[in-house]
């Protein structure tokens, strides 16, 4: 005689189950069932939820439904019997048992059930040593079991850092730390770092990179792991500090990008890493910086935090063996300041190539900034406000586009020939369509990512004396650095209007990177400041 119960599981998994019963001779009345996992009750559940789908389908009342959640998540490691019992008849529903599988991968759901195991029954400390110490033996043992993976099979498709045990005592290994990941589609910063560590490898190291920042988007990850760069991150290591504490012994050199890296993690590198070379690579005097912005907006309140900066930089080159800066005058200054420390000027190489597009096919200037950083928004609308009005008292149709991230609304007043793009991943592009940039910074510090980058793709660059500073531009580009408002008018107008002008200054630029912008001219000034062998010049392999 078939059962008076019709229903079934809907979904069973391993923090709830699902489904509906409904009894045809009484289908006004809640069935009871019982829940049972591997043959251990969980619990029980009247079936008197309300289904639209069973209203609509003229199943009983529509009361039918059940959904019982798990006081704990089923363990994801073990396979589960999962049934659903009619209380009354002892019958099971349709489609039960339900059974689960172990889980083959880490989804959504398996991590908040181990989760949930892991922090259930904390009651003293014993027990979280405890599981802490499983936790690490077990990540350990992962981490063998990767680096085994990596030798038998070649590099994974994502980074780590396994291989580098691998390598270990066969080429010399490098550490690079910085606040962040670099994306060379983001600030001058990623791309100073990304060149430095590709002319690391060019010199001959094994090039490992770890962030503060310890989020590590795998865009970002795979980018480095196409240029063979180890990307140091969770969870194979959660802080700098396990990275300095796993391969301390066999780290040659630790570059430390930006003074607050310097400051926060010389010391930990020093006692972790004892025969490592530490290099500091400043990229800009952050006092110096706050000092200049204090001067120019009248802020005096900004004196106490540049000195605050300059003691924490004070401490991060005192540490260092070796400081490095993309400044001429900071080079200078760092010289007299710490003269028994070896200070070594190292550009970077842009990213941008020379422009294929003629001088007549592209119109317009463009400011090129990232809007959060204060220089840079003092001096946009110094642009906006006090430079291109006098431009467009000559030139009224000239367009200038606005580029970069973080710019706030509004700034341009709504004028249609301010022309806010955004973010530009591809500096490329955007050469091609203007025929001059324009940096017309009151402060700042270090050298500006903004200028290299134009000289470099054959662009003219209007400058201030600060966005110019540190550069030592010859003689031949001295025409495009102007002093005051009216003579940055003035110059815009001449290198967008007047194409010998334009073409003039564009060799110029170009001459100047390819001198001290190449990869040779970088590989030599780093293989100095490292102690690494020179490399053969690729001008003489060539020949």
């Amino acid at each position: 005689m078939a059962s008076p119960v019709i229903g079934r599981i809907d979904e069973a998994g391993r923090n709830r189950v699902r489904g509906w019963a409904c009894d045809g001779r009484r289908p006004r009345q809640a069935v009871s069932l019982l829940v049972l996992q591997n043959g251990v009750l969980l619990g029980r559940v009247l079936a008197n939820r309300f289904r639209q789908d069973l209203f609509d389908a003229g199943v009983g009342c529509g009361r039918h439904g059940f959904d019982l959640p798990f006081n704990d998540p089923l363990s994801p490691l073990r396979p589960h019997e999962i049934r659903v019992i009619v209380e009354e008849t002892g019958e099971d529903l349709p489609h039960s048992p339900w059974i689960l599988q172990p889980a083959a991968t880490l989804d959504a759901e398996v991590l908040d059930g181990l989760g949930r195991l892991l922090q259930s029954g904390l009651s003293d400390t014993a027990t979280i040593d405890q599981r802490t110490g499983f936790l690490l033996d077990q990540l350990d043992r992962l981490r063998q079991q990767r680096a085994q993976l990596v030798e038998a099979h070649g590099k994974p498709g994502q980074a780590g850092p396994d291989v580098a045990e691998a390598t270990a005592g066969r080429v010399p290994l490098a550490l690079v730390l910085d606040e962040v990941l670099p994306d060379p589609t983001r600030d001058a910063g990623s791309n100073a770092v990304l060149s430095h560590m590709r002319s690391l490898a060019r010199l001959g190291y094994r090039v490992m990179i770890a962030a503060a920042d310890r989020e590590a988007p795998p865009g970002l990850v795979r980018a480095l792991a196409a240029e063979d760069i180890l990307c140091c991150a969770p969870p194979f290591y959660p802080t700098i500090e396990d990275v300095l504490i796993r391969h301390g012994a066999g780290i040659n050199l630790i570059y430390l990008h930006r003074g607050s890296i310097g400051s926060r993690y010389a010391r930990l590198a020093r006692h972790y890493c004892p025969k490592a070379r530490l290099v500091l690579s400043v990229a800009d005097l952050e006092h110096v910086r706050l000092k200049r912005q204090a001067e120019a907006e009248c802020r005096p309140e900004l004196l106490p935090v540049a000195q605050q900066a300059r003691l924490h930089e004070s401490d991060a080159l005192a540490q260092a063996d070796v400081i490095l800066t993309h400044s001429s005058r900071e080079a200078d200054a760092l010289r007299k300041a710490l003269p028994m420390k070896p200070v070594h000027r190292v550009m970077w190489r842009p990213a941008a190539q020379p422009i294929a597009t003629p001088f007549a096919a592209r119109y317009g200037v463009v400011f090129l900034a990232d809007y959060a950083h204060a220089p840079n928004m003092d001096a946009v609308r110094r642009l906006v406000h006090d430079i291109m009005p006098l431009v467009w008292e000559h030139d009224p149709t000239l367009p200038c586009l606005l580029a970069g991230s973080r710019l706030p609304h509004g700034l341009d007043g709504g004028d249609p020939r301010l022309r806010w793009i955004g973010h530009v991943p591809v500096l490329q592009t955007l050469f091609e369509r203007v025929r001059l940039s324009v940096a017309p910074l009151a402060f700042g510090a270090g050298v500006k990512g903004k200028v290299l980058e134009s000289l470099a793709a054959g662009v003219p660059c209007a400058c201030s004396p600060i966005a110019a500073e540190g550069l030592d531009l010859p003689a031949a580009l001295a025409p495009l650095v102007a002093e005051d408002t009216h003579g940055m008018a003035q110059l815009i107008l001449a290198l967008h209007g007047i194409a010998a002008v334009n073409a003039t200054m564009a060799r110029a630029g170009l001459d100047w990177a390819a001198r001290l912008l190449s990869e040779d001219a970088i590989d030599s000034e780093l293989a100095a400041a490292t102690g690494a062998p020179r490399p053969v010049s690729r001008t003489n392999q060539a020949a």
